[in-house]
């Protein structure tokens, strides 16, 4: 069972690096967005780009909402799916 345990962290682990990765490149991507907005502004608005800055934002903030829940969610899921293994390996022991 200690092989089953390690196997299924090593999958789960796995799984949430690549979201870890995406979230982090993404608010990377986000943040930059954001201060380029912000120092930006008389140019945004002097030739009228709020509405396309703003699909741009809402496409990046949806991507990084993909990205954070996807990742606490595998994040979260180790732990009581090990616990399960353990009582499991206590019951068949």
């Amino acid at each position: 069972f200690i092989i089953a345990v390690v196997a299924v962290t090593k999958i789960i682990i796995s799984y949430s690096q690549r979201y870890f990765k995406v979230q982090q490149a993404t608010l990377g991507e986000f943040n930059s967005f954001v201060e380029e907005q912000l120092k930006g502004r008389d140019v945004i608005t002097s030739y009228q780009l709020g509405e396309k800055r703003h699909g741009i934002f809402q496409h990046l903030n949806q991507k990084l909402e993909k990205a954070l829940f996807h990742s606490t969610f595998c994040s979260r899921l180790l732990g009581p799916l090990l616990i399960v293994l353990l009582l499991l390996e206590v019951c068949f022991a």
